[in-house]
C-alpha cells in the first residue's frame, strides 16, 4: 500500500470588484490605471525649437543699412561742397596771398559756344485755360402721339374662330385732350365689315364695350389706352369665314351730360384669322391658317 500524501490546500487569489461586476477597468478600486497616451494628431506636443542666433548676422544687417543710406545721400546730394572758414591772418599775410593766387583763365569764345549749346531751352508752360463745363443730356421727351377727335386704333388681332364664335382682341388709344372735352372712358363701339369698309350703318359686326369689358391702361403721354377681347355681335349679316378678311373700327361717345353724340369714327386695321395689325405698321398682316378638313 503506497503511501498517501496529504496535499496543502491551495489557496486560490479572490477576483476583483471590478471583475466580478464586470465594469471597465478604469473603474478599478486601487485607481484606473495609467491609460496610454492617445495619438498627437496635430503635433501639439512637439518640441519648442527656437532659432539660433547665427554670430555677426547684426552686424552685416548694420553694415549693409549704412552702405544704403549713404548711396541715397550720394544720389540725392551729389554737389556738396565743404566750406573751409579762412583763418585770421595778419594785414602782410593777406597781401601775400591776395598776390599769389592763380590767375583765372577766360574760356575761349567757342568754348562758351558749345556750353550755351549744350543746355537745354526751356519752353513756356502755357497757361491751362478754362474748360466749359458739359451740358447736360436732354431727358427724352415722350413722342406726341396723333391728334384725332374720337379714338385711335392701335391694334387688331383675329384670335381664332370663325362665324359667330370669332374672338378678336383690339386696343384703341383715348387722348386725355378728348376726355376733357367730354369724351366718355367707359363706352366705345366697335365696328366690323367683311372684305372691304363700307359706311358705319353698313356694318357686318357691332360691339359696344362698356366698362366690364374693357381694361384701361395709361402711355408715356397721359393718355388712356383700352383693351378688348371677345366675340362680336353679327345679327343677320354675314359672319367671317376662313377665306373673309376683316376691318374693324372703333368709334366713342361724347356727352354734354344731358345729350350724347357718337365721335367720329376712327382709323381702320384689317386681319384674316389668325392675323395681327398694328397703327405703326400700315402694312396689315393678313396671315391664314390651313383650311379645316
Amino acid at each position: 500500500m503506497s503511501a498517501r500524501y496529504r496535499q496543502l490546500h491551495k489557496r486560490r487569489r479572490r477576483k476583483w470588484t471590478h471583475q466580478l461586476i464586470g465594469a471597465p477597468y478604469q473603474f478599478h478600486e486601487d485607481g484606473a490605471p495609467e491609460l496610454p497616451p492617445l495619438p498627437d494628431e496635430y503635433n501639439r506636443n512637439a518640441p519648442v525649437v527656437e532659432p539660433q542666433k547665427t554670430g555677426g548676422s547684426n552686424m552685416r544687417k548694420m553694415v549693409l543699412f549704412l552702405a544704403s543710406g549713404a548711396l541715397t545721400l550720394g544720389m540725392l546730394f551729389p554737389t556738396i561742397k565743404t566750406v573751409v572758414p579762412a583763418e585770421e591772418s595778419t594785414p602782410g599775410e593777406q597781401t601775400a596771398s591776395v598776390s599769389t593766387a592763380a590767375p583765372t583763365v577766360q574760356p575761349a569764345a567757342t568754348d562758351a559756344a558749345a556750353a550755351a549749346s549744350t543746355e537745354p531751352t526751356t519752353t513756356p508752360t502755357p497757361s491751362p485755360t478754362a474748360t466749359s463745363s458739359p451740358s447736360p443730356t436732354p431727358s427724352p421727351s415722350p413722342t406726341p402721339k396723333q391728334e384725332v377727335k374720337g379714338v385711335e386704333l392701335l391694334y387688331l388681332y383675329w384670335v381664332d374662330g370663325t362665324h359667330e364664335s370669332s374672338e378678336f382682341t383690339v386696343s384703341f388709344r383715348i387722348p386725355l385732350k378728348n376726355i376733357k372735352n367730354g369724351l366718355m372712358d367707359n363706352e366705345f363701339e366697335l365696328y366690323a365689315w367683311l372684305n372691304g369698309m363700307r359706311g358705319v350703318d353698313d356694318w357686318d359686326g357691332i360691339w359696344t364695350v362698356t366698362d366690364s369689358d374693357l381694361s384701361i391702361g395709361e402711355d408715356e403721354n397721359g393718355d388712356l389706352v383700352a383693351y378688348y377681347s371677345g366675340p362680336m355681335y353679327w345679327a343677320d349679316h354675314p359672319s367671317p369665314a376662313y377665306s373673309d378678311l376683316v376691318t374693324f373700327a372703333v368709334a366713342g361717345v361724347y356727352t354734354d351730360g344731358e345729350t350724347y353724340a357718337e365721335s367720329p369714327i376712327s382709323n381702320t386695321l384689317t386681319v384674316g384669322i389668325g392675323g395681327k395689325a398694328y397703327i405703326e405698321d400700315t402694312s396689315n398682316d393678313t396671315s391664314q391658317s390651313s383650311q379645316p378638313s
